[in-house]
């Protein structure tokens, strides 16, 4: 696809904007999402199941009316589900999730997740060895995650592909869609698309190479490559 621009962080204003405080914004999201984690497990999840545990031995007495065991029965069934549902959502929400499941796992897993919840079609390819620390695999899958929303919110996309590729030492990550796209203008300007000053702000703080192609009516590619040569290369220079 010939790309009607093609950015590479830290390009836009946006990106700068966010650039420097993105530590903070990841410790602080990450302190956010565990307290909703446990909020979801340990509270939430917890009184659900306390109510199915009584809706069950009320739908168990023996003096209950037949309809009314019925009208029971369907009850549990739609609260099973919605136990279920809190019990993704705290998996999805723990900041431990790339390090418990693995980048490709974690990434597998939000796929799926929006999958479930959009008519467009979403593939997901893994392919090769990975080798990433996890500050990094931390970073490439927020920016995915940042990706994905903006495709399936933003774009009106029916078509969504994610790879990740290990290939050596390199990993590559791809996030491409079929959606309107955007110009280069819209991402200028103080108010312009933080999202994409968001996942360039990532990208820069964990050494990751960040690039972005879009072209109106055609789509939009994220690319996120990490290689430990050029990032250590580049932390050479800058120490120079």
């Amino acid at each position: 696809m010939p790309p009607e621009y093609r950015e590479t962080a830290p390009a836009t204003m946006a990106g700068k904007l966010v650039a420097a405080p993105v530590t903070a914004w990841q410790e602080a999201l990450e302190r956010e999402q565990a307290r909703i984690s446990r909020l979801l497990h340990d509270e939430l999840g917890q009184a659900l199941s306390a109510v199915g545990l009584q809706l069950d031995m009320l739908r168990a007495d023996s003096s209950a009316a037949p309809e009314v065991c019925g009208r029971l029965t369907e009850i549990l069934k739609v609260l099973e589900k919605l136990v279920e549902r809190v019990r993704e959502l705290s998996h999805d929400f723990d900041p431990n999730l790339v390090t418990r499941l693995g980048l490709a796992g974690a990434l597998e897993r939000l796929v799926e997740r929006w999958q479930k919840s959009s008519p467009a079609t979403l593939n997901w390819r893994h392919q090769g060895a990975l080798h990433v620390p996890a500050k990094q695999a931390w970073a490439m899958y927020k920016i995915a995650e940042e990706a994905l929303d903006n495709a399936m919110r933003h774009s009106a996309a029916s078509l969504v592909e994610v790879s990740l590729r290990g290939r050596g030492l390199q990993v590559k990550l791809e996030v491409k869609d079929n959606g309107r796209g955007f110009p280069r203008a819209s991402q200028h300007g103080a108010g312009a698309n933080l999202g994409i000053g968001l996942m360039q702000g990532l990208a820069r703080e964990s050494g990751l190479r960040f690039e972005l192609a879009s072209q109106l009516e055609k789509g939009t590619i994220v690319t996120v490559v990490y290689c430990p040569h050029k990032r250590a290369a580049a932390a050479r220079k800058q120490s120079r």
